[in-house]
């Protein structure tokens, strides 16, 4: 993961937090790169939102900061969820063998992110999106449900990958 962190504003209000869990995204945009995710995210007529971390399939991006004494608030996931987790997002490919590679790395930081903050990987510290918009309100996403199908997964078996190290 490259550090390229949006500046303290909009979309980074620079506010620390003590997260409990991470929230899986995937971006509605087929082809958008990480770095254009993170240039969506700095533009003037954008408004406030980002992630902690964006990948795909050539790289990860850390937009906000989201590591042991370094954490802040992303605007990712209603108002409830912000204070409370981290937010990972892939970015969706135009080509299948694209998306899994992204999937492959999604697995890898967020196996990574649990194991520095000793999150136990269940389902209760990760979450969907789509989890979110059921338990906690604020948003109406349903992400990366969808994407996780045309990777040829589902939410469950995204979980035991990431229990099992298996990608």
């Amino acid at each position: 993961m490259r550090a390229h962190l949006l500046s303290v504003g909009k979309s980074r209000p620079g506010t620390r937090i003590t997260p409990t869990g991470i929230v899986i995204h995937s971006t509605a945009d087929p082809g958008a790169t990480a770095r254009d995710v993170r240039a969506w995210f700095s533009r003037p007529d954008s408004p406030p939102s980002s992630y902690h971390v964006v990948c795909d399939w050539k790289e990860s991006l850390v937009l906000i900061p989201c590591f042991p004494g370094a954490c802040e608030k992303a605007y990712h996931a209603g108002p409830k969820a912000n204070s409370r987790y981290i937010g990972v997002c892939a970015c969706e490919a135009t080509r299948k063998d694209d998306d899994v590679k992204t999937y492959e790395r999604l697995v890898k930081i967020v196996r990574g992110l649990c194991w520095i903050w000793e999150f136990p990987i269940d389902e209760g510290h990760i979450v969907s999106h789509f989890w979110v918009s059921k338990n906690l309100g604020g948003t109406d996403h349903e992400d990366p449900i969808q994407w996780l199908g045309k990777v040829g997964k589902t939410w469950d078996q995204f979980v035991k990958d990431l229990q099992e190290g298996r990608i």
